[in-house]
């Protein structure tokens, strides 16, 4: 699966209001992760069952999400 990173902020982000931040696109599907929504994909697929979230979480380092992920 194609995986472009467009953003990606870790928890010791040094910018204001620092948050983890992930912005990717999997297959062609909008894929990000924030503290206030979690992972969501625009594939809308079921629960747990999305590849695309999966295959993006499995490219960061724990540290990059911290007790977030």
């Amino acid at each position: 699966m194609p995986i472009r990173v467009l953003r990606v902020l870790g928890i010791s982000a040094k910018v204001p209001a620092s948050e983890p931040l992930v912005i990717a696109i999997a297959d062609d599907q909008l894929v990000k992760f924030s503290r206030r929504d979690g992972w969501t994909c625009d594939c809308h697929a079921e629960g747990d069952e999305c590849p695309h979230v999966d295959a993006v979480a499995d490219l960061l380092d724990d540290r990059v999400l911290g007790d977030a992920g």
